[in-house]
């Protein structure tokens, strides 16, 4: 009898010294943050949060927790959130009056690429910088291309631009021929609608006129 005791006396012991609760954690990588915050489902756990930049992610996403999905919730419910800020953005330097080479390296210093748009200009000398998309001291996603325009001086013809985001590849490549442009390089990245087109190069301004037969760089989703 007294062994029986001690036995027992020994698992009451071991109960209260575990750290975990009989629970596990619930899934939460994946989710908007502000989405599940205040929620009663999980209004009984402790979550903490900690922030991290994240070149895939969207501002806001659970990127991980700890302790994972499915592991013991801890006595104290505690459950830590590594939640999105989104890619890291910094500052568009300035690059007006630069060559296309100058203009590109000032980019490449600061981790942007550069995209050459010709264009007419009778204020700008030919060869050098008139503007960029997005322009100087604006913010963009750090190794986002930036579009910078060129003077051809003001002899050369210009036509209207266009936009083919969201268009299908073929429909895009179409669009672009009968404007009077090309079409430059084509990329596809992964996670997007397949087969359309989620940016391009240079960007749409309703406003800018550029070079009849200027190239068109595309990224399409795959």
């Amino acid at each position: 009898m007294k062994k029986l005791f001690s036995c027992l006396l020994a698992m009451l012991v071991s109960l209260s010294l575990c750290s975990c609760t009989a629970e596990t954690c619930p899934d939460l990588v994946g989710k908007k943050y502000s989405n599940i915050k205040d929620l009663d489902r999980y209004s009984d756990y402790a979550l903490k949060v900690e922030y991290k930049q994240s070149e895939k992610d969207d501002a806001d996403t659970i990127l991980a927790q700890s302790p994972a999905a499915d592991e013991p919730l801890p006595i104290d419910r505690e459950i830590t959130l590594y939640v999105s800020l989104g890619a890291e953005k910094k500052e568009i330097p300035d690059v007006r009056g630069l060559s296309f080479e100058a203009a590109e390296k000032k980019l490449s210093d600061a981790n942007f690429k550069a995209a050459l748009v010709k264009v007419a200009s009778a204020e700008i000398a030919e060869g050098l910088c008139v503007e960029t998309s997005p322009k100087a001291s604006e913010t963009a996603i750090l190794g986002s291309t930036i579009s910078v325009y060129i003077s051809m001086g003001n002899q050369h013809e210009l036509i209207k631009f266009i936009s083919v985001v969201g268009l299908r590849l073929a429909d895009a490549k179409q669009k672009i021929k009968e404007a009077g442009f090309e079409v430059g390089s084509i990329t596809y990245v992964e996670g997007e609608e397949s087969g359309k087109v989620i940016e391009q190069y240079p960007g749409y301004h309703s406003s800018v006129k550029i070079a009849k037969g200027s190239k068109v760089e595309l990224i399409v989703g795959k």
